[in-house]
């Protein structure tokens, strides 16, 4: 961990001095007061509706626990059932479904997550088939270059029904909770998902520094 606080510092610090061609002290200051920053709270905005029901994309709302706070993800390219989303400042996510399987741009450098069998979460499989028990394969990028490998055990269980709210529209969906174990980690995952397996609000582990996203759907085409 301290290695990729130092890894921050000495990036913010060359892209800044990359900006002007003398190094000064208030770009030493910008640099400083960035990593000083790098936990610092950041007010959560509603986003209005009218800049989203235009916009010829599907749309996700990403607030995390990590550096980014909050984000408006466009999707991108798609294959198969994945896609892949952008927020145009630098952050872009690949989606299998309903769940994060990549990362870019984040802190949490997850290079893959696969399902070793199905993805009961890939937005098509109905509530009433989805299973009890499902494995799953986190690889994490490494400061080394390397991978790190988790297996996780996941227990599912289906809820009562909840109404959530997006962009002012009420929906009524099953919460579904995910519990998941290796050797030495455990977290949850939240999904609220309509009858159809369509997944409209989720709360996801995205790393072993228990880094989660709470991925909002917007918009769907």
């Amino acid at each position: 961990m301290a290695l990729i606080k130092l890894l921050f510092f000495i990036v913010s610090f060359f892209y800044i001095s990359s900006c002007s061609s003398s190094m000064d002290n208030s770009n030493v200051e910008k640099v400083f007061d960035l990593y000083k920053n790098r936990n610092k709270e950041i007010k959560i905005v509603d986003i209005p509706k009218e800049k989203i029901n235009g916009l010829p994309f599907d749309v996700l709302e990403l607030r995390t626990t990590g550096i980014l706070k909050q984000g408006v993800f466009l999707s991108m390219t798609s294959r198969d059932n994945f896609k892949n989303f952008t927020s145009g400042m630098g952050q872009i996510i690949t989606m299998d479904g309903a769940l994060i399987s990549k990362t870019y741009g984040m802190n949490v450098f997850l290079n893959s997550l696969e399902i070793i069998d199905k993805n009961p979460f890939d937005n098509f499989t109905k509530i009433t088939n989805i299973p009890d028990n499902i494995e799953k394969k986190y690889k994490f990028l490494l400061p080394t270059n390397t991978e790190k490998e988790i297996l996780f055990k996941c227990e599912i269980k289906i809820h009562n029904e909840e109404t959530i709210t997006l962009l002012g529209k009420k929906f009524t969906l099953k919460k579904v909770i995910e519990d998941c174990f290796s050797k030495n980690q455990s977290h949850k995952n939240t999904y609220w998902m309509g009858d159809d397996g369509y997944v409209w609000k989720s709360r996801q582990w995205l790393s072993g520094d228990n880094i989660y996203a709470d991925i909002n759907v917007l918009k769907k085409l």
